[in-house]
Formats: C-alpha cells, sequence, structure tokens
C-alpha cells in the first residue's frame, strides 16, 4: 500500500503505536558508522557487515554512508517531536564517525523523561571530550568486555591495551555524571567478571550483564556463549535486593541494588516478549532478544530486527535533503491499515518519517492501540513507564466468588437492603388512652383565624352547613324573585 502525502496538505496519522512503544521501553538506536577501530568477534554493527568479517574478507565490506547531518537530525526530531525518547548512539565506533559532532552537537532538546545515550568501546572518548561537554547527551555506556591485555586483544583483535580503554571510561566521568558499563558473557571473559563488577562498584558505576545472541555472524562463536547464573548466584552474596523488570518488550531483566548501585542482568530464562509478526517469524526459535528496538543505520535504512534483514525499510526517500520540493510517498507493509488521528504539524519529510516508523510499530499488537484494547500489552495492570501509563483494560463484569457446598441446615441469611438512603417508617396514630404530644410552639403555628362576627356571618356562603342563628335569618332582607329568561 502507498500512501502520499502532499507537503500543502497537513496529514492526518495515528501515533498511538509509536508512543505505545515508547511507554514499554523500547528504544531507537540510531548507527552513525559500520567502522570500529576494534574488531570484536560478537559484533553484530546494527544489522551491517560487522568488523571482524571484513577484516578477514575484504570483499565483504558494510553499506556505504547514505545520510548527512542533517538527515540524522530531522529523523531524530521526527521522532522526537511524535512520542520517542529514549535515543542510543551507536556504530561501529560512532566518535570514529566524522558525523558524531555535529550531530550530537544539534541534538534537539527532549522531555524530563528522555535521554541520549553514547555506546562506545572508549578508544576515543578522551580526544573527543571537549567537545563532548557541549552536547545534549544525558548518558554514556562502555563496553568493556575484557579487563586485561591478553583478553582484549584476543576479543577485540587488536594490538591496544586495556589502559586505553580504562582511560576512557575516566574521561566520560569527568564529562558526565551517568556513566555504565556493559558487559557480555563469554567463556574467554569468564575469570575476569568479577573485576569488572569490582571496578564499577569502587567507582559506583551501574552495569550490565548480558547473553550472547546468536547472529548469522557469530556462528562461529556460539559455543562461547556463557548463562548469567554464575553472575547471579554472586550478586546475590552481596545484596537481598533484588528484583524482576519486565517492561513489554525484549528480555526480561534481574536488577540488583548493591549499595546504591544499580546492576542488571539480562537473563534469558526470564522469557523474552515475541509481539505482532513475531509470532510468525520464521527464525523465532533462534532469537533470544524479542522485539525491542528500532534501527536506523548510516545507510538511511529502519529495521526493526538483526535476524529479519528483509524488513528493512529504506528512509531516504522522506528526507528534505534528497527531495526538497517533491511530495512524500510512504511505501508501507501490505498489512499496513489506513488509520485517523490528529493532525500533524511537522514538515513533510519529518511526517514521512515518523508516519513510517509508526506503520512498522502498527503492524504489532502489543503496541497499537487495538493490542492495547484487546488487553495485549504484556506489563503489569498500572505500571508506569516513562511519561506513559500503560494499564490493562478491566473486564466488564467482575467474577464471582464460588458458593461454598451446603452442609446439611442452611443458615437463613438477611435479604439484602436495597442502595440509597434507609426507608423511615410511617408514625403510629397514639390510641385515645396515650396521652397527646403536646402542641407545637407558636414560632411554627400560623396565625390563628379571627373570630366570626354577626356581621360575618349574615355574608356566609348559604351553601355552607352551618345553618345560620334564628336572630340572623329575621333580619336577612327577603330575596327578589329571578326572571327565568330575559
Amino acid at each position: 500500500m502507498t500512501i502520499t502525502l502532499s507537503p500543502y496538505d497537513p496529514p492526518v496519522v495515528d501515533w498511538t503505536a509509536l508512543r505505545n512503544f515508547n511507554a514499554l521501553r523500547g528504544q531507537t538506536r540510531i548507527s552513525l558508522t559500520p567502522r570500529c577501530d576494534l574488531a570484536c568477534l560478537f559484533c553484530h554493527n546494527e544489522g551491517d557487515t560487522p568488523p571482524p568479517l571484513t577484516k578477514k574478507d575484504r570483499t565483504k565490506q558494510p553499506r556505504s554512508r547514505e545520510l548527512a547531518a542533517s538527515d540524522y537530525l530531522t529523523i531524530i526530531g521526527a521522532l522526537a517531536d511524535r512520542g520517542m525518547d529514549r535515543f542510543y548512539f551507536t556504530g561501529g565506533e560512532p566518535l570514529t564517525s566524522p558525523m558524531a559532532r555535529p550531530v550530537l552537537s544539534g541534538l534537539p532538546p527532549l522531555g524530563p523523561d528522555g535521554s541520549y545515550t553514547l555506546i562506545t568501546n572508549g578508544t576515543h572518548v578522551r580526544r573527543a571530550q571537549a567537545w563532548l561537554t557541549k552536547t545534549r547527551l544525558d548518558k554514556v555506556k562502555v563496553s568493556l568486555h575484557y579487563f586485561s591485555d591478553e583478553t582484549f586483544r584476543t576479543i577485540a583483535q587488536t594490538r591496544f591495551e586495556i589502559a586505553l580503554v580504562l582511560d576512557g571510561i575516566e574521561a566520560a566521568r569527568e564529562v558526565f555524571k551517568e556513566v555504565g558499563l556493559n558487559c557480555l558473557l563469554l567463556t574467554t571473559n569468564a575469570h575476569e567478571v568479577r573485576g569488572i563488577l569490582d571496578f564499577a562498584l569502587n567507582r559506583r558505576m551501574p552495569v550490565q550483564f548480558i547473553e550472547l545472541v546468536n547472529t548469522d555472524f557469530n556462528e562461529g562463536i556460539a559455543g562461547t556463549a556463557v548463562a548469567a547464573d554464575d553472575v547471579i548466584r554472586h550478586l546475590r552474596t552481596l545484596t537481598t535486593d533484588e528484583r524482576i523488570e519486565e517492561a513489554g518488550v525484549g528480555q526480561g531483566r534481574r536488577v540488583f541494588n548493591v549499595d546504591g548501585i544499580k546492576i542488571d542482568v539480562i537473563h534469558r530464562d526470564l522469557g523474552r516478549h515475541h509481539v505482532g509478526q513475531c509470532g510468525t517469524c520464521p527464525v523465532r526459535k533462534q532469537c533470544v532478544e524479542g522485539f525491542w528496538s528500532l534501527r536506523i543505520d548510516h545507510g538511511g535504512g529502519l529495521q526493526p530486527c538483526l535476524l529479519r534483514d528483509d524488513l528493512r525499510l529504506d528512509l531516504r526517500d522522506h528526507l528534505s535533503s534528497q527531495m526538497p520540493n517533491a511530495p512524500v510517498s510512504m511505501p508501507l507493509a501490505s498489512a499496513a491499515q489506513t488509520r485517523t488521528s490528529r493532525s500533524s504539524t511537522l514538515s513533510s519529510s519529518q511526517v514521512g518519517i515518523a508516519a513510517l516508523v509508526g506503520a512498522v510499530l502498527d503492524l504489532n499488537p502489543a503496541v497499537s492501540d487495538e493490542g492495547q484494547q484487546r488487553g495485549e500489552l504484556p506489563v503489569h495492570p498500572g505500571k508506569a513507564l516513562g511519561a506513559v501509563q500503560v494499564v490493562r483494560p478491566p473486564p466488564s463484569t467482575p467474577p464471582r466468588r464460588p458458593a461454598a457446598p451446603s452442609r446439611g441446615r442452611t443458615k437463613r441469611t438477611a435479604r439484602p437492603r436495597p442502595p440509597g438512603p434507609r426507608p423511615t417508617r410511617p408514625a403510629r396514630k397514639p390510641s385515645r388512652h396515650e396521652p397527646r404530644p403536646p402542641r407545637r410552639p407558636a414560632s411554627h403555628t400560623s396565625p390563628p383565624k379571627p373570630r366570626p362576627t354577626p356581621e360575618s356571618r349574615q355574608h356566609r356562603s348559604p351553601d355552607r352547613r352551618t345553618t345560620p342563628s334564628s336572630s340572623a335569618r329575621r333580619t336577612r332582607p327577603p330575596t327578589q324573585p329571578q326572571a327565568c329568561c330575559s
């Protein structure tokens, strides 16, 4: 189905699915470049050809960059104005891209619950520290999957020393209030996981431990994946403050609070959320993440899943830098539905991008308004996520409590009283042997009627039952006979 939006006519688009996805803690990951100075064995490169594969075979190159800095800002502004407020800048290594400085320096402001997060390997943070202080970034996450030179060179396939990464972490802490670590659990670094945890706790930095996600690019190292059970057992010796978070998208996580420091463990035993199109996905058995992120790459593509390259959509035709005066054409999936809602105040290019993203989400019942009405949102009732509170619609009638089986003689129960005020009984008429109630006070009585006089008795109506006195009858003048006709 194709919808054409004219830049002169304000389009009508429904943004419910986009806002529901954000309320379920969905995120938008923006890749600034596929290039990286490291070549980690497990890198998925946001769906593009990863650096370790290019390092082995130079004929396998990632997509070329098709977006300018203004294009990135157009996409971010379109999604931010329509409800998305969680943006992650990734790569490759984003700080090696020439787009990093103009994009991160020109980010639009977000609401109180919004955040911009930079995901980096830490090797270029010290060099970019001066201009990073002037950006709107809220958080920095450094990938620390190693804690020694030997492990660093084995996993990242580099000649650098681990001191370069650790210095980048300190440089980030000098600039940003919130700096966290990401650590992938592998057999290669299993002996260093506790050292990474102690490093973070000593500097009061949050850590997220992640289990390996199997993709087509890391099939050769699938046997190096390690479950998070050992990390969970160790964290339970440090604290008893543990809770489970299930946002409704992606995987569940265990959150530990160690002396006020948040430690996340992405645990696949908690299950994953497969919604909408995931139900009939042919590679669902291989998926361990579920649906949790929208990925926008440097080639101008939008991809909701790492395992499905066939779902990638092209956003380049909706950017004003590509088509400055042409109408915006929106090719959507055949299952998308025409929707109605409030008019947009964005430019035609921004509306085309945001509507295309909304249409992708609208195919998933768990993030669409129909799915919310049917109660398919996989969240707890009344759970507030971000600035939106998503609740499951209550049932039409409350379930009745089953009656207990009777044993022998049943006890009579009183008839239930109807709602409203209790009716009052009418006053009982006193008998003649009971003393009459006292008269009401004078203040509540009507004024006494004047006693009749002889003059007033003469003018009484003749139909009264009282008989006039004889004196009044003698003094009454004789009546004149009236004619029966005139």
